[in-house]
């Protein structure tokens, strides 16, 4: 039986490529790749190739109804949201339309460290130690453990960063439509409108829907 082929879009060299090459290997497929974007130049690199992988670029009608004609019927995007692929288009075109459900630990843990790099005014002082200036106007910064942290959304990845926030001594305020148990041991839910007023930092992790479009 001939493989099934696989067409990389936006593929990093120095880490992804070899993964895919020992995915490939084990799982019986074969795969071309690009490190480009897809566009209408060069969509026809998925020619014959039953899955495309793609990562945050718009997959529109018009790329979906060429890789259909190509062909293709599986589209597998390296995120956990799926909003930059027309699906009401990919249904037409029969397209199965897969993300990829990865732990929160990374965003929770990235979006601590982005919290504490602001108070403490990291990019300041760093700009400075590069110019060999140690002076300290302005670049007093101010401790988490003093602050109230309101977080917008409470599915997998708000619910982590709720529960790492909850070592720093902080309070916690929260806002979802599906409040959860788990959340609840750590922090207080409130209105929206009281998440915005009473919080020094807010944190969004809400999915992009039609509900939560500009959601004030």
């Amino acid at each position: 039986m001939k493989p099934k082929q696989m067409m990389i879009y936006s593929c990093r060299e120095f880490d992804e490529l070899p993964l895919f090459q020992k995915f490939a290997a084990k799982y019986g497929f074969t795969f071309r790749y690009t490190t480009q974007k897809p566009t209408m130049d060069n969509i026809h690199l998925a020619e014959g190739c039953l899955y495309v992988n793609v990562i945050t670029t718009p997959i529109d009608r018009t790329l979906l109804e060429q890789l259909h004609r190509q062909g293709c019927s599986y589209i597998v995007t390296q995120t956990i949201g799926y909003d930059h692929i027309d699906g009401e288009a990919a249904q037409e075109f029969g397209f199965r339309i897969a993300n990829t459900p990865y732990a929160p630990d990374g965003v929770a843990e990235y979006t601590v460290m982005l919290m504490l790099m602001y108070i403490r005014k990291m990019r300041s002082i760093d700009r400075r130690f590069s110019a060999q200036d140690f002076t300290l106007n302005g670049l007093i910064g101010r401790e988490l453990s003093e602050m109230t942290v309101g977080v917008l959304g409470t599915g997998r990845i708000g619910t982590r960063l709720i529960e790492i926030l909850s070592g720093f001594g902080c309070r916690i305020l929260a806002y979802s439509p599906h409040p959860n148990e788990k959340t609840a041991k750590y922090a207080t839910y409130v209105s929206l409108d009281e998440l915005c007023a009473q919080s020094d930092i807010l944190s969004l992790h809400a999915p992009s829907t039609t509900e939560t479009f500009h959601i004030w």
